[in-house]
């Protein structure tokens, strides 16, 4: 997995709830050895239930043993709603994985029904609804997706390949800073990381896509400023060899209105 999925691979536990919590995370770190990753939880005992103390304990315990870092948990809405009551994950140190399956069978581009998706029982619930104070970081949408002629699980992730690397980077200290960092990239680079059409093509750049905002504020302090260091336009000046041979475009206008002020006091005093 670290050769071919480089800082994007974790661990996996599935929970059996009906095993101690600390004999389960040091079987874990056993079977992991010395090798420390970022650890996915999946909680659906179907067999034992479960609940939000029970998986809250189980990640004390994978603490406890040296797991540091912690993926979105695996949680079925439907094995949270009926199993676990619909408790309060609100002290979750991270965000949810949800399933919730569309029906069909086919590529998992043509079966993801969107970015907005809740089925149909309300918009309150399923999909990429929160669930119970968490947002869904991640999202199952079909067990049925089409891949070299096979029927597999397919999933989505609505953010930017970068948003996407720090689910796997930050410790568990730091997930609620990683909520604020990709809504701060997002501010930035755009939703999907290519920019805000409003702002139009960039064309000094890349003009496979729109410009970043940082982008668009470079391109309006070089039009009002003439560069990065306000050197001035050479057309709004007076001339090589005067007091001032380069103006911004708000020096010109300070200009222009400074002549048109001394042209209304001159026919002031002609008319006087």
């Amino acid at each position: 997995m670290a050769q071919y999925f480089p800082k994007r691979w974790g661990g996996y536990v599935f929970c059996r709830t009906d095993v101690d919590p600390a004999r389960e995370a040091q079987l874990l770190r056993e079977h992991a050895g010395g090798i420390d990753f970022p650890l996915q939880i999946d909680y659906e005992d179907t067999t034992n239930g479960g609940s939000v103390d029970d998986l809250l304990s189980r990640i004390d315990a994978y603490r406890a043993v040296g797991f540091e870092h912690f993926l979105p948990v695996y949680i079925p809405r439907w094995f949270w709603e009926t199993r676990m009551a619909g408790g309060a994950l609100d002290r979750l140190p991270v965000g949810v994985w949800n399933s919730d399956y569309v029906g069909g069978r086919d590529y998992a581009s043509r079966l993801y029904p969107g970015d907005d998706w809740a089925p149909s029982r309300g918009a309150d619930r399923g999909g990429w609804a929160d669930m119970g104070g968490k947002p869904v970081r991640l999202l199952q949408f079909s067990e049925s997706a089409v891949v070299a002629g096979q029927s597999i699980d397919a999933n989505a992730f609505r953010g930017n390949e970068s948003q996407l690397d720090s689910l796997f980077e930050v410790s568990h200290e730091e997930g609620e800073m990683t909520d604020e960092s990709a809504a701060i990239a997002a501010q930035l680079l755009g939703s999907d990381g290519r920019g805000f059409e409003i702002l139009g093509r960039a064309v000094e750049t890349d003009p496979s896509r729109d410009r970043f905002l940082t982008e668009a504020v470079a391109v309006i302090l070089t039009q009002l400023a003439g560069g990065p260091n306000f050197e001035g336009w050479e057309q709004l000046g007076d001339g090589a060899d005067s007091a001032a041979p380069r103006r911004t475009l708000v020096d010109a206008l300070a200009h222009i209105k400074k002549q048109n002020d001394e042209i209304l006091e001159l026919l002031r005093r002609i008319r006087e």
